[in-house]
């Protein structure tokens, strides 16, 4: 892959994932279960578990999708990655 290529594929992702915005996750748009704002931030989380950090272990535990709500600041917790809504 060329460099200009691998450009256009960061400027892409990075695109996907900076700033505010709406989010949908089971096909049904996310809205902030406290103030009823639609407009989020991105955001992961490490699962940490006893077992794994006594082990010191803990890169191998799983990550939760989180997204931050950009009014009240509640926090929603997802297994699978919540999409971006584009308007």
């Amino acid at each position: 892959m060329g460099l200009l290529a691998r450009l256009k594929k960061g400027a892409r992702a990075a695109a996907r994932h900076l700033g505010e915005g709406e989010f949908e996750a089971g096909d049904r748009q996310v809205i902030c279960a406290v103030c009823q704002h639609a407009v989020f931030d991105r955001g992961s989380a490490r699962l940490n578990t006893a077992a794994a950090s006594l082990l010191n272990l803990d890169w191998a535990n799983r990550t939760a999708h989180t997204l931050l709500c950009a009014n009240c600041g509640h926090v929603l917790w997802f297994v699978k990655r919540p999409s971006r809504l584009i308007r």
